[in-house]
């Protein structure tokens, strides 16, 4: 079952020009903290910082129409 293990999947479409949709899935409830980066590594923009989840399946919408069209990365944190 996806809901029992912890999982993220690819931005998809990337490069994205200014909507966007990241979908994970954490095997118990906790804080998520999601930061997107430029291929710099550059720190951009926090999505999603220290709120909190259930556990199961998620999908955040993001609209980055300000930013730049290009390839980004982002990392999911669970704080633990």
């Amino acid at each position: 079952n996806i809901s029992d293990c912890f999982s993220i999947t690819s931005i998809y479409p990337n490069p994205f020009n200014s909507k966007t949709t990241i979908h994970f899935s954490i095997p118990s409830q906790g804080k998520i903290f999601i930061s997107l980066y430029d291929l710099g590594g550059n720190k951009i923009a926090e999505i999603i910082d220290d709120i909190f989840y259930s556990a199961g399946e998620h999908a955040v919408e993001l609209d980055i129409g300000h930013l730049s069209s290009g390839v980004y990365l982002y990392t999911l944190d669970t704080g633990s």
